[in-house]
């Protein structure tokens, strides 16, 4: 889909395994988060227009540069759009922005879960009732 990035980086390949797995606990699946969101963030912003820009540090003047304009960043990590249903939608919206992501999975399950996806992103994250929630057959 043009315009959308799925970023294949042996790290986020990484995190993304163990942000799936079902043993992952909360603490290290918000530190997976926020990991992944920096990657994502970074490779988002690799061709950024900067500007020369000198800075004065302790010793002597040297050279530099900073961003030239405003960005905007919005993080999604959504079952109900549906990542690839989600990207058609947002292209719909707003056809020139550039979309980044660590994968695309297939579909949505009949309880609005991404296949393989995380299970309920927000529960592993916050442990609001992922242990109680029966067999992982429920999410796949």
């Amino acid at each position: 889909m043009e315009n959308a990035h799925v970023i294949d980086h042996p790290l986020i390949r990484h995190s993304l395994i163990r942000l799936r797995d079902v043993s992952t606990q909360p603490q290290e699946f918000r530190a997976i988060v926020t990991r992944l969101t920096g990657l994502l963030a970074y490779e988002a912003t690799r061709n950024l227009e900067v500007e020369s820009a000198p800075v004065q540090t302790p010793l002597k003047t040297a050279a530099g540069s900073r961003l030239a304009g405003r960005i905007g960043i919005i993080p999604i990590l959504r079952a109900e759009l549906g990542m690839a249903e989600g990207i058609s939608v947002l292209k719909d919206l707003s056809p020139n922005i550039e979309i980044y992501v660590c994968s695309v999975d297939g579909r949505l399950n009949e309880q609005g879960y991404i296949v393989p996806g995380l299970g309920d992103a927000g529960n592993r994250m916050f442990n609001t009732g992922w242990e109680n929630t029966g067999s992982i057959t429920e999410y796949g």
